[in-house]
């Protein structure tokens, strides 16, 4: 004999786990995922990448015009600074980027990199790059993840404990929104 309590009871829990399961898959395809933020920036080791960082050389932005650098991005200057430690080089060439704050792991008093990550196949193999911003007490006008758009010129990391020999030196330093793709590729 069948109890029809039983029936009932398994129609209920099938019926509830489809319920679930339907709002998972919607859930997972309705929502967008997290962004990456300075935590994992820090896991990762900001610059770590050198196939991301040799996009663009010293030559070809030694060619480029004062319009050009201006719409350099992280990347471009994370690879640059990787490049070249020469002070002339930099003269005369304003940067203007945007990224998130991450703090430095060796001065976070007085430096944070405006930091993208950088995406060749999906999230998971997102590598971290970041221009160096020296600014001591910039934790009195921004935080860490939150974006920003600093505009300046590279100058001689004055920080005694940075290993990073060049450093942007910001003008000016606004939070911005997160851009609607925050990576780069």
């Amino acid at each position: 004999r069948r109890r029809p309590v039983a029936t009932g009871a398994r129609r209920l829990a099938f019926s509830a786990g489809v319920a679930v399961t339907a709002a998972i898959a919607i859930a997972v395809v309705a929502l967008p995922p997290a962004t990456l933020t300075s935590a994992t920036a820090g896991q990762r080791d900001v610059n770590s990448s050198t196939a991301a960082l040799d996009r663009t050389t010293v030559a070809d932005a030694t060619s480029a015009s004062s319009d050009a650098y201006r719409s350099f991005s992280v990347l471009d200057w994370a690879g640059l600074l990787r490049q070249t430690t020469d002070l002339a080089f930099y003269e005369g060439k304003t940067a203007d980027v945007v990224g998130f704050v991450t703090p430095s792991d060796t001065d976070p008093d007085d430096v944070f990199y405006v930091s993208r990550f950088v995406i060749t196949c999906c999230a998971v193999d997102a590598q971290p790059v970041g221009v160096p911003v020296y600014l001591p007490g910039w934790q009195d006008q921004v935080a860490a993840d939150d974006w920003v758009e600093v505009t300046g010129g590279f100058d001689t990391n004055r920080s005694s404990s940075s290993q990073d020999p060049v450093a942007l030196v910001p003008d000016d330093v606004t939070t911005v929104g997160q851009p609607s793709d925050p990576y780069l590729y």
